[in-house]
């Protein structure tokens, strides 16, 4: 079985911890694939997709994908993934 890369582990580190501070967490979270393996979980009505190395979060009125030729670094990546997923517990 093929196991979680390094950008995958710390997105989802990251994640948890922002999370973490509201008090809340992923829901649903789950592993698939089979040629490349992904978390996939829900936060509220939004999906969240993480995979080896880019994210998305797809839900009412989202469909963002942040890919990696698209970001200097991976953290900047992730910065930027945190960041709407912070528009996403703030959306009540």
């Amino acid at each position: 079985m093929k196991k979680l890369t390094t950008f995958q582990t710390k997105c989802e580190d990251k994640a948890k911890e922002f999370l973490s501070q509201y008090g809340i967490s992923l829901q649903n979270r789950n592993l698939g694939g089979e040629s490349e393996i992904y978390i996939h979980a829900r936060l509220k009505d939004t999906e969240i997709w993480i995979y080896e190395d880019e994210a998305m979060i797809f839900g009412e009125g989202k469909d963002i994908r942040f890919e990696s030729p698209d970001y200097d670094t991976e953290n900047q990546l992730i910065e930027a993934f945190i960041s709407v997923l912070k528009s996403v517990v703030n959306s009540d």
